[in-house]
């Protein structure tokens, strides 16, 4: 099976591979350039949901691949509070599957960064912490959390999320 994620970034094409593996075993998982459609820091669960679509339709279509798989990350506000939100959309060629999570709340400092100073997290966060590309290494999860969860176990977990009803699909009939 050859899957094409909407992304070079390492940390999403290493979480693709780990859990395709584990689903449908022996898999070939390949990085496609795209765009995502969105800003570069979405402000909404229906904007990240969009731009992880758009990345999944692309990767699929300019791949030839089975799947294709678009991870975008941004952030959601629930009732004036602003949090974390990573959605995965999983082109089959014939539905569209999405999965998402990874509501961590966003310090103020940082939130001023992204919405005043219009930076994108990463930057934010290398700002921050003075280490360089942080978003293809620990990511803000890895930072926040001083290791304990990473950028990658998040990708991990949205990627299963998505694929829920290839893993279960008795119970989704």
């Amino acid at each position: 099976m050859k899957i094409a994620v909407g992304s070079k970034n390492p940390l999403k094409l290493d979480a693709v591979k780990n859990v395709a593996r584990r689903v449908f075993g022996p898999v070939q998982v390949e990085g496609v350039e795209v765009n995502s459609g969105v800003s570069h820091n979405p402000l909404s669960d229906s904007e990240t949901i969009a731009g992880a679509v758009t990345r999944a339709k692309a990767a699929r279509e300019k791949s030839g691949a089975d799947l294709g798989v678009g991870i975008e990350g941004g952030i959601t506000e629930v009732d004036g509070n602003f949090y974390t939100c990573v959605w995965c959309a999983v082109d089959t060629g014939g539905e569209l599957l999405t999965g998402g999570g990874v509501h961590i709340p966003v310090p103020p400092k940082v939130l001023r960064m992204i919405t005043r100073d219009q930076m994108e997290m990463g930057a934010a966060m290398d700002r921050l912490t003075s280490i360089e590309d942080t978003k293809r290494k620990m990511g803000f999860e890895g930072i926040i959390t001083k290791g304990l969860i990473s950028r990658q176990d998040s990708f991990e977990t949205v990627v299963g999320y998505a694929l829920a009803k290839l893993i279960s699909p008795e119970l989704y009939r």
